[in-house]
């Protein structure tokens, strides 16, 4: 099974108000300590890493809901299932924003990794679109 298999499977539609529970999960496997910041019942998701010397902070910041699938018929994969084919994982959740978180996480980890990363590095799962629109 995909190491992030679980968490494209997780159902995070608009206006749902719970935080994926692979999403910390997924980054407890690769080191990194997650934070709930916000409301109890809508929380987002903050990690952080500090290296020993700072020059330089790198912000991470996926959204973690997703918005609905307007016609099912037109899927060839259920769009909520994570369905894995080959090297390919399908789902409307990998496409938003699941597939971005799996990236970051990934990411992150590489840069927390690197002797040649020397700053401040900020996993944000953040619950809502963007505070810009709502």
């Amino acid at each position: 099974m995909h190491p992030f298999s679980s968490l494209f499977r997780f159902h995070q539609l608009n206006p749902n108000k719970r935080s994926p529970p692979a999403f910390p999960k997924n980054l407890a496997t690769v080191g990194f300590v997650p934070h709930l910041i916000g409301e109890l019942e809508h929380p987002s998701i903050i990690c952080h890493h500090q290296a020993a010397t700072t020059t330089k902070t790198i912000w991470l910041q996926p959204h973690l809901d997703t918005a609905p699938v307007c016609d099912r018929s037109q899927w060839q994969h259920d769009p909520f299932a994570g369905t894995i084919v080959g090297d390919w994982i399908y789902g409307r959740e990998v496409a938003d924003s699941k597939g971005a978180i799996a990236l970051f996480i990934c990411l992150g980890k590489a840069l927390r990794d690197s002797p040649q990363f020397n700053g401040s590095l900020f996993l944000w799962g953040m619950r809502g679109r963007s505070p810009f629109f709502g």
